[in-house]
């Protein structure tokens, strides 16, 4: 490839535009064949200085596909295993369980974010301009045993529901060094980036060339005050797109790098590939610290990022190798949706065109309602509120459609479109503004079957496999302080919390 495509690079430039993101990188690899690289902006505003493909940006929860391989190569090495208690390889603090009849957290359910473990540790966190997750430049950065020194704590029971928790992959990070004795960034060095020759990357601030440094800016389009990470193992990675393009190309080699050399071995690889937490049988859901969905028969692999001033993709197409890397240092941009347009660009993706609109009365009963996240636990639920507000909503209108919508985003509704007529609870979301198609799936939720409250699984996100469950009136108007707070706080809770 010499060049994106003309719509596409139009399109880019309206976006950044759009969303106030001053630059953006982008990488594309296909197998072994040179990496092309198409940066576009400015990594400083002030200085008006250029993204180059040397630009180093805060890639955010990208970083947990090396946790991920990390700790899984200690597994395929027989050091611990997916089901072992996590408070077995503790030092010093521990989870701490909702109370004693809890079953134990596994390191299975830190990877696919089911440990019921507050991602918030303490509420009073949500105030403060890093979640718990930062401190300003300059200042100490507190160590793992004092950040949890009061123990790790869950608000829910594990497997009970799918919630987005940095702290869980915090907590492999501290595993890992416990068992290697190494320092989780040295470790990671050694098994990954160096091998894989990624020079320009590291989990250590020190170690990165401040002239190559991006500048983060927030959704308004200000430059964000630059901060250090707490949460290194699940945000705290600096990269490029072509040293992230180097990654993608050693994962879809089987683990192999350019010189022909084991970096992960493939068992470790296709266990993170494998579905391992799917609410709906008929989409794709979670595998082991990797995000997983299908796109036109296609299936992918992949994890967003977001962090102060910065928002990332990270996607592989294993069955057609083919990577995608799109990094910007803005709030807003929408890296997701450049990421699915040059893959359906490069492979020639069909989108999929239900002609089924009108959806059977009994159905349309059936689904139509507010939804909102599981009860039982607030906090726990805050990545649901970021993505959507306070509820999702399914609405007959007057057209005789049904629509999706959501107190945030979807304001003004998304066509549901029946993908089969013989298996009505499946839609895709009308929205011409994107590239990939949203998928929702409606069923009886498994999570607790005997109630036979309706749920909705929301896919794909950029936290995850969203379940939702139908609101009664009554829970409806119990949530009523709730939706009107995030309806006020909304922004500050959006651009607050990475």
């Amino acid at each position: 490839m010499d060049d994106l495509p003309g719509e596409i690079l139009d399109w880019v430039a309206q976006k950044m535009v759009e969303t106030g993101t001053p630059g953006v990188s982008i990488s594309i690899f296909q197998d072994s064949a040179p990496t092309f690289t198409k940066t576009i902006g400015l990594r400083d505003v002030a200085n008006q200085l250029p993204i180059t493909p040397e630009t180093v940006f805060r890639v955010g929860s990208i970083s947990k596909l090396f946790t991920t391989l990390a700790f899984l190569t200690l597994w395929n090495q027989g050091k611990v295993g997916l089901d072992d208690e996590v408070n077995n390889y503790l030092p010093g603090f521990k989870i701490k369980y909702k109370d004693a009849n809890s079953p134990p957290v596994t390191f299975r359910h830190l990877l696919t974010h089911r440990s019921g473990i507050r991602d918030l540790i303490k509420l009073r966190h949500i105030f403060n301009r890093y979640a718990g997750g930062g401190v300003p430049i300059g200042a100490k950065i507190p160590t793992w045993g004092e950040m949890y020194a009061g123990g790790v704590p869950c608000e829910i029971y594990p497997d009970q529901k799918f919630a987005y928790c940095n702290h869980a992959f915090v907590l492999i990070g501290v595993v890992i060094e416990e068992i290697t004795g190494k320092c989780y960034a040295d470790y990671v060095r050694e098994l990954i980036l160096t091998p894989t020759h990624m020079n320009d990357s590291s989990f250590e601030r020190a170690e990165i060339n401040e002239d190559l440094l991006a500048k983060g800016y927030n959704w308004k389009g200000r430059e964000i005050r630059d901060s250090l990470s707490t949460v290194g193992p699940a945000g705290g990675l600096f990269s490029t797109t072509p040293d992230l393009a180097k990654f993608g190309q050693m994962l879809l080699a089987g683990g192999i790098n350019e010189a022909g050399e084991l970096v992960v071995e493939k068992r470790a690889i296709d266990a993170a590939w494998n579905p391992v937490y799917r609410p709906d049988p008929k989409m794709q859901g979670y595998g082991l610290g990797f995000m997983l969905k299908d796109v036109g028969g296609h299936p992918l692999v992949y994890h967003g990022g977001l962090t102060w001033g910065f928002i990332s993709q990270f996607f592989l197409a294993p069955e057609d190798q083919v990577g995608v890397v799109v990094l910007a240092n803005g709030s807003r941009f929408a890296p997701e949706d450049a990421s699915h347009r040059i893959f359906k660009e490069l492979v020639g993706v069909e989108d999929l065109h239900p002609e089924i609109t009108k959806v059977p009365q009994n159905i349309a009963k059936q689904i139509c309602g507010e939804y909102g996240p599981f009860r039982g636990g607030v906090v726990t639920n805050t990545r649901f509120y970021m993505g959507f507000g306070g509820y999702v909503k399914v609405s007959r209108r007057r057209d005789g459609n049904l629509y999706f919508s959501a107190q945030w985003t979807h304001k003004k509704g998304d066509k549901m479109l029946m993908i089969d007529r013989d298996d009505p609870l499946h839609f895709l979301l009308e929205n011409n503004d994107v590239a990939f198609q949203k998928q929702v799936g409606f069923n009886i939720l498994e999570e607790n079957p005997a109630s036979k409250k309706m749920g909705v699984t929301l896919l794909p996100y950029l936290f995850g496999p969203f379940v939702a469950q139908k609101r009664s009136w009554g829970d409806q108007v119990r949530s009523l302080p709730l939706k009107m707070l995030l309806s006020i706080g909304g922004k500050f809770i959006k651009d607050t919390i990475p």
